[in-house]
């Protein structure tokens, strides 16, 4: 709907999927402008997505993509927008295994097309939400780990169509069945919001400082954005000497 003044003008109600959604989750491509929803299917439980346009009050769909053709972990879907390439990032668990893994999509006109899936959480886990920080290219997600009854947040480094994530980090030892994640880009930190299931599922934020600096010894690549990586490419930076130095490696 749109909003003037203290009213709201609300649009007519449109069918994007003629079947039941067990969750649906959505963010907006500034680039693109347009929306992506991404849904778990509830007839066959699979992971499939959807190009949405709005124009005034009213929202048309494109077909139906498909990012995971098989069973989605139920209530393990997240997803946030990359606006530094462009992109939206899908976290997701797939039912198979219980093990969590991104996608990225990529919007052309009315579709999204998306890449395979890579695994980042290697347990059984479930209500994802992400975030991503443009300033560190960075991206978070919180969510709940029920192989191990606690909540954790993990976060990685965003390059090209890979993700290199950090170790997890615990938030709570109780389980949860709701998270939330931002980022303050005024302070450069990730926020997490979730119900602590250790305290009575009472409304709980961490604030998370997430270091970006290099590891010693370790080689870094430039990347296509610019930016260092650990991710190989064809031209070398060199080895870093401290968190902050490295020892630039000559190419010719």
């Amino acid at each position: 709907g749109t909003v003037s003044g203290t009213s709201i003008s609300i649009g007519s109600p449109v069918t994007f999927m003629n079947d039941n959604a067990n969750k649906i989750e959505i963010v907006y491509d500034a680039n693109a402008q347009k929306s992506v929803l991404v849904v778990q299917d509830a007839s066959s439980n699979i992971g499939v997505a959807y190009v949405a346009t709005i124009s005034g009050t009213s929202v048309s769909f494109g077909s139906q993509a498909t990012f995971l053709s098989e069973a989605v972990e139920p209530n393990a879907l997240g997803i946030t927008y990359d606006s530094t390439q462009n992109k939206v990032i899908v976290v997701y668990g797939r039912d198979s295994n219980d093990y969590g893994y991104y996608t990225f999509g990529t919007i052309s006109g009315t579709s999204v097309s998306f890449t395979t899936g890579v695994e980042f959480i290697g347990n059984g886990s479930n209500y994802y939400t992400a975030a991503y920080d443009s300033v560190n290219k960075m991206v978070g997600v919180a969510y709940n780990s029920w192989s191990s009854s606690d909540i954790r947040f993990i976060s990685g480094s965003v390059s090209g169509a890979s993700i290199s994530f950090n170790a997890s980090s615990q938030l709570s030892t109780g389980a949860t069945d709701i998270t939330a994640t931002a980022v303050d880009l005024a302070s450069g930190n990730f926020v997490a919001s979730y119900g602590d299931g250790s305290n009575n599922y009472d409304g709980t934020t961490n604030v998370l400082s997430v270091s970006t600096s290099m590891v010693v010894g370790t080689t870094y690549y430039v990347q296509d954005d610019g930016s260092l990586g650990t991710t190989s490419s064809s031209v070398t930076a060199g080895k870093a000497l401290s968190a902050t130095s490295i020892n630039l490696e000559y190419n010719s």
